[in-house]
């Protein structure tokens, strides 16, 4: 039976004021035409599983009700959040280090708004503005902020979400990318 994997992947951009290090056997190299794949540090998104990680050296913890776990290692947290032993997401910060699997695939910390669309454009994907990109006031800063939600989808990838917010900017604003999640499920 085939799998189809839906791989929702959300941007949080911060505009406004707001070291890599070499991976041993983790660094997985990517061919950049492979763009519907995600392999990060040795874990395939949505197909490696906990014994996968255990076998890579990262350590394994419960989370919540005992049946999630995260995988940890150099920084980077994969989750199982479906409790089926599959490891199907992950959240980088721009406080961490771009894994270069991603960094070969485009993916950069100083791209723009723009530069982002644009990037998945040149990858094939469907783009849909699901929140034109805008000015929003928002209360815990104190101040306006740029705003927007963008979908995008490519035949076995079913989602992939770009939310966009909390600093000053625009469309054209760099390096202000804060965080990325890729969910890969089943």
């Amino acid at each position: 039976m085939k799998h189809f994997y839906q791989l929702t992947f959300i941007l949080i951009l911060i505009f406004g004021c707001s070291s890599t290090k070499t991976i041993d056997n983790r660094n997985t190299k990517l061919n950049p035409t492979s763009i519907n794949q995600f392999v990060i540090n040795g874990i395939h998104l949505g197909k490696s599983n906990i014994n996968d990680a255990k076998k890579l050296g990262y350590t394994l913890e419960n989370y919540e009700d005992g049946c999630k776990t995260i995988a940890k290692w150099d920084g980077q947290t994969f989750w199982d959040h479906n409790c089926n032993g599959l490891l199907e997401s992950i959240s980088i910060t721009k406080y961490k280090s771009m894994p270069q699997s991603l960094k070969e695939m485009g993916y950069n910390f100083s791209l723009s708004y723009n530069e982002w669309i644009e990037l998945f454009r040149k990858q094939g994907y469907t783009i849909e503005i699901k929140t034109p990109p805008h000015q929003k006031f928002v209360e815990h800063k104190g101040y306006e902020c740029f705003t927007a939600k963008v979908r995008l989808t490519k035949y076995n990838i079913k989602r992939i979400d770009l939310n966009f917010s909390f600093q000053v900017g625009n469309e054209k604003s760099k390096n202000t990318l804060w965080r990325i999640r890729i969910v890969a499920n089943d």
